[in-house]
């Protein structure tokens, strides 16, 4: 056979190969797993079954939403709460991607930042994860610095925590990052719901900085804790549409006020939230301690 022949064959079945093996990892793209649990600071047993029952959903990560140590947060003095982290990491063993809730600014929020043990993970106030293959990225915030407010907590307290220069430095980073960023899927995770059915209803200093920045920068789902129940309400301010997430009863349930009108969902039962990002798709779900299905939601990115 010509040698010329043998070549162009060769050369064919290498391009053939090529296109296969795009295809297929396209095709095979595993969905991304990962599941959402806010105020977690009882460390309880019921708590500690909610995690053990999303250990057959094969997460890669977890999120947690801040209120990690009740009720004062955690410091040098009170490092044996760390144990409660060991604890959960022997249950899920895998990342977990914290932020802080007020009730960690009570003494030492930085300690939290500085802990690099147990699979937790707190680079730093505010930071940024990416997902490409999923054309994902999630922004975790520190709404007690983009606020200087809170139960309990003032500007002067949480400037003396942090500086007086976070507050500004966490705005530009934030508006920068979702400038740059390229992610068509953008979901933004804080302590603070902008709004909320539970005790502590609209949070008008936050609503007033990330609403701008969601619409401009598409941002079409908020994560959130602090109110003790799990919630999802969605919003449509100057016509633009946010999917908001409130997963705060994880270790803990309080009372709450509701609209019996309202058609926002609010469950007043301990759960975690499961997410799953597939083909544009995000399917939530609230699970309860009996590993039941409280409510199922799927946001399609294509059409938000």
């Amino acid at each position: 056979m010509n040698l010329h022949v043998v070549f162009l064959i060769i050369i064919i079945i290498l391009i053939m190969y090529s296109i296969y093996t795009n295809n297929t990892e396209i095709t095979d793209l595993k969905p991304l797993k990962w599941f959402v649990m806010g105020d977690i600071g009882v460390y309880n047993k019921e708590f500690y079954q909610l995690v053990q029952n999303r250990g057959y959903d094969y997460n890669q990560f977890a999120i947690i939403l801040g209120d990690n140590f009740y009720p004062f947060g955690i410091d040098d003095k009170t490092r044996y709460q760390w144990k409660n982290i060991k604890h959960l990491n022997y249950i899920f063993n895998k990342p977990m991607y914290a932020i802080l809730g007020n009730h960690d600014y009570h003494r030492t929020p930085q300690t939290q930042i500085l802990f690099k043990n147990y699979n937790w993970n707190m680079p730093n106030y505010y930071y940024y994860k990416q997902y490409p293959k999923h054309n994902l990225g999630i922004w975790f915030i520190d709404t007690q610095i983009l606020t200087l407010d809170g139960p309990d907590l003032n500007k002067e307290l949480i400037e003396s925590k942090v500086g007086k220069n976070k507050h500004s430095e966490h705005l530009r980073w934030l508006e920068r990052t979702l400038s740059e960023s390229s992610d068509l899927i953008k979901i933004v995770c804080g302590h603070y719901p902008l709004f909320s059915n539970g005790n502590y209803r609209e949070n008008l200093k936050l609503i007033k900085i990330l609403y701008p920045l969601f619409k401009k920068y598409n941002v079409k789902v908020y994560f959130a804790g602090h109110d003790h129940t799990f919630q999802h309400l969605i919003r449509n301010y100057n016509n633009y549409k946010v999917h908001q997430f409130i997963i705060g009863s994880s270790s803990e349930l309080r009372t709450h006020n509701v609209d019996n009108n309202s058609n926002d969902i609010l469950i007043s039962e301990m759960a975690v939230a499961t997410c799953e990002l597939n083909d544009m798709k995000l399917n939530v779900k609230a699970m309860g301690l009996k590993n039941n299905l409280l409510y199922e939601t799927i946001i399609d990115f294509t059409t938000e």
